[in-house]
């Protein structure tokens, strides 16, 4: 645990200083956190962008911290999100003298009383940080707490080890395969299976360490139960790590604080630029359809972001192979029962229990195969998140509500998918490529000639080596097929 860091020691005019420029910067706030002896506990910075962004897109936090980034040794907290069209969005930062539980709770209070929008996180993803997890849970009673797959993974790798738990390397070996496995349990079912698997093994240090760490909140880190929530398919905090990577790339180690923030204020800035170039294309450029007006493609494509609807295309791909559709004995006249890898779905025209339905907040598969089976359209925008469509996404990005998107796009007409008949590309094939098809349908001709009897066999073989011959003096040849009867034979 870190030794408490007193603002004096700091020069309190210094951070008096900073957070006055911070709070320069439009609509920023800057809040700097000390207890009753004066010792520094935190300093909170959130600008109006970030507070723009958690207010459109405040479904889904991610949360991680950084170290060693400046000379007072405080971690620096992230808060990140994704927007409509699957970018990251930073909602707010802060740096803490200490992870005790006082100081983080007192940092995520000053983010719920500046942004209103709290309440509609439904989802928080996290490492396995016990006092981060705790915090989180008492002031975001109502989220799905979700740990990260790869922390997760490397928990166990840290923790199960032969020195820790006085077990033998074939132990570990297989007490980490189970584990490998219960993270991609896709059902109750299956995680329950292998527990009983890791009682068989019969290494009571490991039983003990999983049953106090993990087996009471597995919701929270089983795939197949933490995707039964919101999750727009983020298994991990990756979003997060690359963030931070820049952010290490940028920032110098061993830092004052105003050098520091000078330094992670000019990071947050190029992301910004990059990601706004993005939104400012997206509106700009005249996206072209491949799919014929009329199609539930073409009217998903007019309607949601690029990467919604890259989404939305691969489920209507999938729903040709949902075959098992049984009408359930129920109420309601549209539900229906769909075999699925996770088990038995309950299915209707517009809802379905699957994880990515339920997930993505966007119609799945079996939705699709449903509204096939009742031969309605499959297109229907009322399944769709609002979140994922073009008209929120233009009406909440930043820089595009503040740029006025109209002007971007003068008549609806610009902005509509231009529509071109597809055609299938033909690659370029090297030599080694074409060698190896020519290759292939060779071996097969010559398998098929093998098998005629003798006479027809030299025929046959006589009528390739005469290809073979045209072929090499650079003549060309055309193959025409003739009734058996007739004496002529093959025509060059």
């Amino acid at each position: 645990m870190r030794a408490k860091i007193s603002a004096s020691k700091c020069n309190r005019n210094d951070i008096e200083q900073l957070v006055k420029k911070l709070s320069e910067n439009e609509g920023a706030t800057a809040k700097v956190v000390v207890d009753d002896e004066n010792n520094l506990l935190g300093l909170y910075y959130q600008d109006k962008p970030m507070k723009a962004a958690y207010d459109s897109f405040p479904e889904i936090v991610f949360i991680d911290a950084t170290y060693k980034l400046n000379e007072l040794k405080m971690p620096l907290y992230v808060m990140l999100g994704e927007d409509g069209n699957g970018e990251s969005e930073i909602f707010c930062t802060f740096i803490v003298s200490s992870e005790e539980k006082p100081t983080i709770q007192k940092m995520v209070q000053i983010f719920k009383d500046h942004n209103p929008s709290w309440t509609g996180t439904k989802t928080v993803m996290t490492d396995k940080d016990f006092v981060e997890r705790q915090v989180l849970k008492e002031e975001f009673p109502c989220v799905h707490l979700a740990i990260c797959l790869f922390h997760t993974q490397r928990t166990f790798r840290r923790e199960v080890t032969c020195d820790k738990m006085g077990i033998t390397a074939e132990q570990r070996n297989l007490c980490l395969e189970i584990f490998q496995k219960m993270t991609y349990a896709n059902s109750e079912n299956e995680y329950q299976n292998l527990c009983k698997d890791l009682e068989r093994t019969k290494v009571p240090s490991v039983l003990e360490y999983f049953r106090k760490n993990w087996d009471k909140e597995h919701h929270e880190w089983v795939e197949g139960l933490k995707s039964a929530n919101l999750t727009f398919l983020n298994r991990t905090n990756n979003r997060l790590e690359s963030l931070n990577q820049k952010i290490k790339t940028v920032c110098s180690r061993n830092m004052s604080l105003g050098q520091f923030y000078e330094e992670l204020l000019v990071v947050f800035q190029s992301i910004r630029t990059l990601r706004d170039h993005k939104a400012i294309t997206l509106l700009q450029k005249r996206p072209v359809s491949l799919y014929a007006e009329g199609t539930a493609e073409a009217k998903y494509m007019k309607v949601l972001t690029p990467y919604a609807f890259g989404f939305v295309m691969q489920q209507l791909e999938l729903a040709a192979k949902v075959k098992s559709i049984r009408r359930k004995d129920s109420e309601a006249a549209t539900e229906f029962e769909v075999d699925a890898s996770s088990g038995k779905l309950t299915v209707s025209d517009c809802n379905c229990e699957c994880m990515f339905f339920t997930a993505m907040m966007l119609p799945c598969r079996h939705i699709f195969a449903v509204r096939r089976n009742l031969e309605k359209d499959a297109f229907d925008i009322s399944i769709c998140a609002t979140r994922w469509t073009i008209s929120y996404y233009k009406s909440k990005h930043y820089v595009l509500k503040s740029c006025d998107g109209k002007k971007f796009c003068s008549t609806p007409d610009e902005a509509a998918p231009l529509c071109i008949e597809q055609h299938t590309k033909k690659r370029i094939l090297s030599q080694h490529e074409k060698y190896r098809k020519a290759f292939a349908t060779c071996q097969t001709l010559a398998s098929c000639v093998s098998e005629f009897p003798m006479r027809e066999f030299h025929e046959k073989a006589a009528v390739l080596e005469k290809i073979l011959m045209y072929w090499r003096n650079g003549d060309e040849v055309v193959v025409q097929k003739v009734s058996h009867d007739d004496s002529e034979g093959m025509l060059f």
